[in-house]
């Protein structure tokens, strides 16, 4: 069931919470390749992978305390002064333990010309990440706590919003849009440097460095002309081609652990290509049409055929039956309904209706019907918007493969021990 029908991702304040650890534990596995690799940052690592649990524990704070408004938080509960108590007592552990750790054995740094160096800078930008990203989505808690210190009295929680400067999806695209940017043009060119420094394929470095240019130029020519846009889908690109060089790199074909590392960067690269075409460059409509009338968004033209009522045992449900072409040639039929649950009182519920596509993905849900009997629908064209799905199944399923592949590993040399 669906209250509506909008995008994957809209910087909400639980949904950034969710992310938090997310970010914290990608910049954890980064700097434990450095350690795995030379022994170094113990300390970054067990920081890290405290702050990643303790990140875990804040989004539940977002979510149950109702510190912040937000449509997908719980309502106020008597969790929030615990564990929030929680978050800062491990916190101020996590760091006193960081910094009294014994660090004898860590050796100074690599320049940023290194493989190293690329890690500790894509660790940064992923902490920056997070920083940036706690500091906005609490930007409202600041303001008030500010207006109250200004006023000189406790503003009530139902009147709390009033006044309060609070940041939209605007500032979060414009801010950080840029920096996970960054982040995949280093992925791109990463897997070329040395751990110690220079190209140890100058070759296939060069080559993936001119797809990320010609692919820039291209986009721009094309006109896509959004910096972050340019920059992500560029720098995807560039990963697609690294990617398919790492594989047909013949050391590589019995590691499958490497193999999976690579997989999961290039299911990265998916998501980052369809979060780059999907946001700002989706096209959307709400026109109200009666039967027989047509709209059009995009390249995708829509004739309202018919609306139909109905019941089932558990909703009855009103539908508009959609005929949609692309560039004049029939593609299919949708039927966005709305529907009212027995179990459920007045409340209506959209059900969305698609088109599914690898290119521009055509979406239908209805709104409205009028007493003339017009339909006010939702139509939108997304582009690349299923290359996320595929991307984030890729990330989702090769950290699997390589542990079976590791387990057989460790099994197998055991055996041999044995």
């Amino acid at each position: 069931m669906e209250l509506g029908w909008g995008g994957y991702w809209a910087w909400d304040p639980v949904e950034n919470a969710s992310l938090l650890p997310w970010l914290m534990s990608t910049a954890f596995l980064h700097t434990c390749i450095i350690y795995t690799k030379t022994a170094k940052l113990p300390r970054a690592n067990v920081l890290l992978i405290s702050l990643t649990m303790i990140s875990s524990f804040f989004a539940t704070y977002i979510v149950r305390s109702g510190v912040i408004q937000s449509v997908h938080s719980f309502g106020v509960g008597g969790v929030g002064t615990p564990i929030i108590f929680f978050v800062l007592i491990s916190s101020f552990i996590a760091i006193r333990i960081s910094l009294l750790s014994n660090n004898q054995k860590s050796a100074e740094l690599s320049g940023i010309d290194s493989k190293e160096g690329m890690l500790i800078i894509t660790s940064w930008l992923l902490i920056a990440l997070a920083a940036l990203i706690l500091l906005a989505t609490l930007w409202p808690v600041f303001t008030t706590a500010w207006k109250e210190l200004l006023l000189g009295q406790s503003i009530p929680k139902e009147n709390s919003s009033i006044g309060v400067i609070g940041l939209n999806a605007d500032f979060y695209n414009k801010t950080c849009l840029p920096l996970f940017a960054a982040l995949m043009g280093i992925l791109a060119l990463c897997p070329w440097i040395h751990w110690k420094g220079g190209l140890y394929h100058t070759k296939n470095f060069t080559i993936v460095l001119a797809v990320l240019f010609i692919s820039a130029i291209i986009f721009y020519i094309s006109g896509y002309r959004i910096p972050s846009t340019v920059l992500g889908a560029s720098a995807a690109c560039a990963i697609f081609v690294s990617t398919g060089l790492l594989l047909y790199n013949s050391r590589l074909k019995n590691d499958v652990s490497k193999i999976s590392s690579y997989a999961i960067h290039f299911g990265l690269a998916l998501i980052a290509m369809g979060i780059a075409f999907s946001g700002p460059y989706k096209t959307e409509k709400e026109p109200l049409l009666g039967e027989g009338e047509t709209a059009s968004v995009n390249t995708f033209d829509v004739k309202l055929v018919k609306i139909n009522e109905g019941a089932l045992p558990d909703y009855v449900f009103i539908e508009t039956v959609l005929e949609v072409k692309k560039n004049n040639t029939y593609i299919g039929t949708v039927r966005p309904q709305r529907r009212i649950y027995a179990k459920w009182g007045q409340m209506q519920f959209a059900e969305a209706d698609t088109i599914a596509s690898l290119g521009n993905e055509f979406y239908a849900s209805l709104l409205s019907v009028t007493p003339q009997n017009k339909a006010l629908l939702k139509l939108s064209s997304t582009p690349l918007v299923n290359w996320i799905w595929i991307g984030g199944t890729l990330m989702s399923l090769f950290p699997f493969v390589s542990a079976l592949w590791l387990r057989k590993k460790i099994y197998a040399t055991s055996s041999i021990l044995s």
